[in-house]
């Protein structure tokens, strides 16, 4: 009894970066490939075997690889930045939706429209566009129309809500990308590639591992491999985001005690500087003056006549006795 419940508790207790096993890996099949005669020669270094004319993935390398790219990922989210869920194939579709939703990142899952990460400016008229359809359909304005012309509008409310419902507050670009299928989404990972956005995506043995900056090597084809990686790369993010709100609530809480600090040393400047102005001995008055009344003679005083400066009397004198000589002179 007590081994069932052991087993029961282990399988419900959510995998971790730190806790997954190959074991787990197995059970998930991910160590399995495409057809031999599909495969992308790329793919040799992750490639254990072949059997039944199916590669094997090497799942001890795929262990390594996933654990790195569930750190980055980890790590981007923790600098504040958003992850961009990509898998447009059927397999992937309702996987990538919840995940990137339970965690609050962005994810396209119908089609990837060309120009979502090198043109931002045009999908931002066209989430403006849905933004209006989306207004004028809560207004009631498509029951005024033409049922040609509501049928149009409604037509385009649908397409646009079906490209665009995940990427809607999107307004920059996101820190990384995670593709499902390197293949069907290879628009994506070059437009990523062309402005330098780190791609991690799960690459099979029939893709080009070579455009992918963290590899996670597996089986994209089966619902089950990728729901197991997509639960890890959740629970890594998941993880980073807790690491961002700590190190945001740590700032503001310094941000708050700083300026208390600082009028605290205000503080003690100014009454430093009072202490001085109070030791510093106060200037003698001179003789004939009374403090206060610099420079002013005493009341009931005349003032004490003006000194000369012996330069300008001696020019004086010098000045009259030339006038003597030229007028003794005779003429």
């Amino acid at each position: 009894m007590e081994e069932t419940t052991t087993s029961v508790t282990q399988e419900t207790t959510p995998l971790t970066p730190e806790t997954i096993e190959i074991k787990h890996l197995l059970d998930a099949g991910v160590h399995l490939g495409h057809q031999t005669k599909l495969w992308n020669p790329m793919m040799k270094p992750y490639i254990f075997d072949k059997r039944n004319g199916i590669h094997i993935i090497d799942i001890s390398k795929t262990l390594l690889l996933l654990k790195r790219a569930l750190n980055f990922i980890t790590q981007i989210v923790a600098e504040g930045r958003k992850i961009l869920f990509v898998g447009t194939k059927k397999q992937a579709q309702q996987t990538i939706k919840e995940a990137a939703l339970s965690c609050g990142q962005f994810y396209v899952t119908e089609r990837w429209i060309g120009g979502t990460l090198t043109n931002a400016q045009t999908v931002r008229s066209s989430v403006k566009r849905l933004a209006e359809l989306e207004e004028m359909e809560k207004n009631g304005e498509f029951e005024k129309m033409s049922k040609k012309q509501a049928s149009r509008f409604k037509h385009e409310l649908a397409r646009l809500r079906r490209n665009l419902s995940g990427i809607v507050n999107m307004t920059e670009l996101p820190g990384a990308l995670f593709v499902v299928d390197t293949n069907k989404d290879m628009t994506a990972v070059k437009e990523a590639n062309k402005i330098g956005i780190p791609v991690v995506a799960i690459v099979d043995t029939n893709c080009d591992p070579t455009m992918v900056d963290y590899v996670i090597p597996g089986n994209d084809d089966a619902v089950r491999s990728i729901k197991f990686i997509v639960d890890l790369v959740v629970s890594a993010i998941k993880k980073g985001a807790a690491e961002y709100e700590k190190l945001a609530a740590r700032e503001i809480i310094e941000a708050e005690e700083k300026p208390s600090e600082v009028k605290v040393e205000v503080k003690k400047e100014e009454e430093e500087k009072k202490t001085k102005r109070a030791e510093k001995p106060s200037r003698k008055a001179r003789p004939g003056t009374t403090p206060g009344r610099r420079g002013r003679p005493p009341a009931g005083q005349s003032p004490r006549p003006r000194k000369t400066h012996r330069k300008t009397e001696k020019s004086h004198t010098e000045n009259q006795t030339q006038t003597a000589k030229t007028e003794s002179t005779p003429q």
